[in-house]
């Protein structure tokens, strides 16, 4: 009896450490990529409009080493912007857009930002603060090396867009996004006339 007794102790002893191991395994192997970040816009006493999107990598969930190298045909959302268009002379207007990204089955968002100047007589001057994320947050943010720090006054004949570019990805599958709050800050001030 004390036989039958140890071994179906043994067995049960047996079958608690496999399952605690394997939840164990399971919890480990989850991960959370909860990430959500604002584009403000800080506008001082010019005449432009602010259109934008944010659009999902459409490439397969991995590791990112370079972002301006995948497509970005997934999931787009717009933002709302801001049209200072009319005779606009206020100073330091701050509205913002939510970007809310949820990695999972793509790793990278790609934030474009349109700016038309409207003026005909002075430049808009950018200033973009892209924030700087801890490597151990798993997420990186970055603006592209094609961005511009001015756009010209707009001709008799057409206002030109600029378009500003901005990548937010995943730098690790297997860790999980900490401190995922980013800002990324476009300010607009009134350049040198015409």
């Amino acid at each position: 009896m004390r036989r039958k007794l140890k071994l179906f102790s043994a067995i049960a002893s047996l079958c608690l450490a496999v399952a605690l191991m394997a939840f164990g395994v399971y919890a480990a192997s989850q991960v959370t990529y909860t990430l959500n970040g604002s584009v403000t816009y800080d506008v001082s006493n010019v005449l432009v409009k602010i259109t934008g999107r944010y659009t999902e990598s459409s490439s397969t969930f991995a590791n990112v080493t370079d972002p301006k190298t995948l497509q970005y045909s997934g999931t787009s959302h717009n933002l709302t912007g801001a049209d200072y268009s009319n005779d606009y002379t206020g100073t330091e207007q701050t509205p913002s857009d939510d970007v809310n990204v949820a990695f999972g089955t793509y790793s990278a968002v790609k934030i474009e930002v349109t700016v038309t100047n409207y003026s005909k007589s002075y430049a808009v001057d950018i200033e973009e603060t892209v924030p700087t994320v801890e490597t151990t947050s798993n997420y990186a943010v970055v603006a592209d090396d094609a961005n511009v720090d001015t756009i010209a006054a707009a001709t008799t004949e057409a206002v030109t867009p600029v378009t500003l570019t901005y990548y937010v990805y995943l730098l690790d599958v297997t860790k999980n996004v900490t401190n995922g709050d980013f800002d990324l800050v476009i300010r607009l001030t009134r350049g040198a006339s015409v």
